[in-house]
């Protein structure tokens, strides 16, 4: 489609150029054409700007130089961002900043590439839907968390930690999470315990390796939790 680039059938994977992050609905998008080495999209923002995210699916590891220009009629070229960035993994969050009410064209092109190893690696992930928050009977909060290898390679030694506001409560070691390569899921629980203290809390779960990874970008979740008298009001 026009939003996102996607081509072919439908069942291919990854089958789209790019995706968008914090665009919401006044933000037209028309993903212009792209592959391993390139991207061109145009953007209008009918609100007020905004710093968006490009989600980029297709790209090869590499360095690539990011143009953003406004469109202009018999004007010269205003450039927004003209730099080179460097791409480590095959998917990465690339942040634009989009001025309100101008046509602006974002482009990407491939000016080294980096060697790609064929290797098999690990990708351990968690989302939204592994995080459970509740009180236990010894009047704690308990924060439940579920971790993933979503890759092709077992994740030996890897880190869970827990970050209240910002801040680093605790961790848990894992010594394995075997790979799903029998097409069989592979996930392991961790839980954390925290005393109750009133106010809205920013609870962060994130998990790593020193293993290469396929992405990083699904290693670290975040949710709300909000307290009043030592009880759970909402978690969201």
């Amino acid at each position: 489609g026009m939003y996102n680039g996607h081509f072919g059938a439908g069942y291919e994977y990854p089958a789209l150029i790019a995706s968008w992050k914090n665009t919401g609905k006044d933000v037209a998008i028309c993903v212009q054409g792209g592959d391993e080495k390139t991207i061109k999209a145009s953007l209008y923002n009918f609100g007020t700007a905004k710093q968006i995210a490009m989600r980029t699916w297709q790209l090869q590891p590499g360095e690539y130089n990011l143009r953003m220009k406004v469109d202009q009629d018999h004007a010269q070229d205003h450039y927004l961002l003209d730099t080179i960035v460097k791409l480590n993994e095959r998917v990465n969050d690339i942040g634009l900043p989009l001025p309100t009410n101008k046509l602006v064209t974002v482009s990407m092109s491939q000016v080294k590439s980096y060697k790609i190893t064929k290797t098999a690696k690990t990708d351990l992930s968690l989302a939204e839907r592994d995080i459970q928050v509740h009180k236990n009977a010894n009047e704690e909060i308990e924060i439940q968390a579920v971790i993933h290898n979503t890759g092709n390679l077992s994740a030996d030694k890897c880190m869970v930690s827990l970050s209240i506001n910002g801040e680093v409560k605790d961790s848990v070691l894992l010594s394995e999470l075997e790979a799903p390569n029998d097409l069989q899921p592979r996930s392991k629980q961790v839980i954390f315990r925290m005393k109750p203290i009133d106010g809205i809390h920013d609870v962060s779960i994130n998990v790593a390796c020193k293993q290469p990874e396929i992405t990083t970008l699904n290693n670290k979740v975040t949710v709300q939790v909000q307290l009043k008298e030592g009880k759970i009001i909402h978690s969201f």
